[in-house]
């Protein structure tokens, strides 16, 4: 609106350079707050890169950018307005340009009505504090998320308290109907405790497998799952934009992961499959991937974990691509996988049988856009390190 009004309205409404100078002053100090703070509060090392702060914290940036614009169409001379609908051009395309991306595949969809919320996880973690562990306890609420809510924070903050007092997890106590939410809340809880500064090596995670060791099979299941998800992103390059899945990368975890227990190592597994579903599967789109040459034996727990990201993102489909290159002794695994993440991510009411089925897949990739070059980041190409060395 500023904008307008400097374009139609008369130059003396800009007040001369005065406001141009104040706008210029303002975007620059605020643009270098942004940045200096972003890149010297917070150094995260290797494979991380710098970046910085939330994008939402650069937002003044653009009424600031606004204004400067408003002055600068107010100093062109009079009577040319040719020039000054020039100058208006980028801000009134890039918003033409944006809305318009809302009316491209995937959107508009109808897929969105059956989501669940998409900030469940965010949402659980900090209800966990918001009422006390009595509270949590004593909730009648039948509904199956509610109880969920509660059951993870009995199990997060009853291993926390635990840990603090340095008493053993064997004496938690999970409601019957709820063990899995109760599971991840206690993987929560003691990964967070043991790992705070995010490390998320095998040697910290081996150290929550060891004290979840004697909680019942569903919850230490569960808990190191939960505790493997929230760090695998570290040790995954595909994951933070460093390059594409290599069949290299998952023989190297694998050769890790004989040194930890079999609990941990397929929860591990499921983690990195997981991980590469989300990052690979478009958002109520799906697309055909196209998997490096894997060798079967004991990647069951990935295919869970890939099938499991893929449904958070793809949702109830009537016809999904099967991904080329998966073997087909993995394809119930995947498939198992799958129904894990409708039931996860999407309503259960609104995910008919006949979606989560075997017969859904189809092995022909050609009716389906290439995973490969929708991936958030982009081509992957070569990358400098921090370290200083080149990565795919």
């Amino acid at each position: 609106m500023a904008s307008w009004s400097a374009c139609w309205g008369p130059p003396a409404w800009v007040g001369g350079r005065g406001i141009a100078r104040l706008a210029t002053l303002c975007l620059l100090t605020w643009l270098g707050a942004y940045l200096l703070l972003g890149f010297e509060l917070h150094q995260p090392g290797w494979p991380e890169v710098p970046a910085a702060s939330g994008l939402r914290y650069v937002a003044p940036a653009w009424l600031f950018g606004l204004v400067l614009l408003s002055a600068c169409v107010g100093r062109v001379a009079s009577g040319a307005h040719k020039a000054r609908l020039l100058l208006l051009a980028v801000p009134l395309l890039t918003g033409i340009l944006a809305r318009a991306a809302t009316l491209t595949a995937p959107f508009p969809s109808t897929a969105a009505s059956r989501f669940e919320a998409a900030d469940w996880d965010h949402f659980r973690g900090q209800a966990v504090y918001l009422l006390e562990a009595g509270e949590h306890r004593d909730c009648g609420a039948q509904d199956p998320r509610s109880m969920a809510l509660h059951a993870y924070a009995l199990g997060r903050r009853g291993a926390q308290s635990r840990l603090e007092r340095g008493e053993s997890m064997a004496g938690l106590e999970a409601p019957p109907a709820q063990l899995r939410a109760f599971g991840e809340g206690v993987g929560g809880g003691l990964v967070d405790h043991l790992d705070p500064d995010s490390e998320g090596s095998l040697r910290r995670l081996q150290a929550v497998a060891e004290a979840v060791a004697r909680l019942d099979p569903t919850v230490q299941q569960a808990a190191l799952a939960e505790a493997a998800w929230r760090r695998v992103y570290r040790q995954s390059r595909f994951s933070l934009g460093r390059g594409g899945f290599h069949a290299a990368d998952l023989d190297r975890q694998r050769t890790l992961l004989r040194s930890v227990s079999r609990p941990l190592a397929e929860a591990w597994l499921v983690a990195w499959g997981r991980r590469l579903g989300k990052v690979e599967g478009r958002w109520a789109a799906p697309a055909s991937l196209v998997l490096p040459t894997l060798e079967p034996r004991g990647l069951g727990p990935f295919a869970l974990g890939l099938g499991a990201g893929l449904a958070e993102e793809w949702g109830p489909q009537d016809r999904l691509p099967l991904p080329v290159g998966l073997a087909p002794s993995l394809h119930a695994d995947l498939q198992a996988g799958y129904g894990l993440g409708l039931a996860r991510d999407w309503m259960p009411a609104l995910v008919a049988e006949s979606q989560i089925d075997a017969s859904l897949w189809e092995t022909d990739p050609a009716p389906y856009a290439a995973a490969a070059l929708d991936r958030w980041w982009g081509p992957p190409p070569p990358m400098l390190c921090p370290c200083g060395a080149t990565c795919e």
